[in-house]
């Protein structure tokens, strides 16, 4: 099977994107300990893919209300 490589542009944006993540968790994980201070590790690995979903829909929501503003009184 031929794999294509990507293009530098998409494996920056990967990395971007990867690096990004690794930031909210590390947010994530701070907000996490002060709310269950005696909690586990594996505890908030368990909800972290959760948190994640939550905050990638909240994003998207927000994204799709400033697009809508921008689109008002256009017309399409």
């Amino acid at each position: 099977m031929d794999k294509t490589k990507s293009s530098p542009e998409v494996s920056d944006l990967n990395a971007l994107i990867n690096e990004m993540i690794a930031y909210w968790k590390t947010i994530a994980w701070r907000i996490f300990k002060e709310i269950y201070p005696f909690s586990e590790p594996e505890e908030f690995e368990q909800r972290w893919p959760q948190t994640l979903d939550t905050f990638f829909l909240m994003e998207t929501v927000s994204t799709a209300k400033a697009l809508r503003r921008v689109s008002k009184g256009r017309d399409n």
